[in-house]
């Protein structure tokens, strides 16, 4: 159908729109501010007392490098994306009674 197709469009564009709009943010707030979130890494990775294999930031300097940044970064949207609209989905399905009032 025709308004199908239409509607499939848009959705890819505002889906296009969103990962461009979460790469541009990436490159410009948070690539930055590496060395920050590398430092605030290695001492929550140090409070944790993660054993050496479990660590993320390695102690020689990099830590991680920019890509490993953005697909972090990218991960970190997309998990928070998803949780948000799981916790639409069972609002909406009015499990837990959770059900939103009507009125």
């Amino acid at each position: 159908m025709p308004g199908d197709a239409c509607a499939e469009r848009v959705g890819q564009v505002i889906i296009r729109f969103c990962l461009t709009g979460a790469a541009i943010f990436i490159e410009s707030q948070v690539i930055p501010r590496r060395a920050a979130i590398i430092r605030q890494g290695r001492r929550l990775q140090n409070w944790l007392r993660l054993p050496e294999p479990l660590h993320i930031f390695s102690k020689t300097n990099p830590g991680m490098t920019d890509r490993d940044i953005r697909l972090g970064a990218a991960v970190v949207g997309i998990s928070t994306l998803l949780n948000i609209i799981g916790l639409v989905i069972i609002v909406d399905s009015g499990h837990y009674g959770l059900r939103p009032s009507s009125g």
